[in-house]
């Protein structure tokens, strides 16, 4: 479970909390679910893939998902992706961009798997 903030080359992420009407947090939203800020637009995410489905939502600004070496969907404010388990993927994002990505697990661990290897895989 991600529970605090996590900064990265691109920017950073935080987990998503419910809140009672006092404003106290009372936990997350979903199991995993946490949203993040771009602030550098030289930097991506990692070409990576998970072992749920994971929606991204894009909150403010614009947002490339790559889905292959020859494939992109562009998100705008407001617009999401459903991206079905063990999809490689990627993020890139104009800075300023937020995204809340929601995992579909019962797991309490970040169910990620980075890609080391150049180009994409299955190529």
């Amino acid at each position: 479970m991600i529970d605090g903030l996590i900064v990265k080359r691109w920017g950073a992420m935080a987990p998503v909390f419910d809140c009672n009407i006092e404003g106290e947090a009372e936990g997350p939203i979903m199991p995993l679910s946490y949203v993040a800020k771009f602030t550098d637009t030289s930097e991506r995410t990692s070409i990576h893939r998970h072992e749920c489905w994971s929606h991204i939502l894009c909150v403010v600004g614009a947002v490339i998902v790559g889905i292959s070496a020859t494939e992109q969907v562009i998100l705008s404010t407001g617009d999401r992706i459903a991206i079905p388990p063990g999809l490689w993927h990627r993020v890139d994002a104009a800075e300023g961009s937020i995204i809340v990505e929601d995992y579909d697990t019962d797991e309490d661990d970040y169910p990620i798997e980075r890609y080391e290897g150049e180009g994409w895989p299955d190529e």
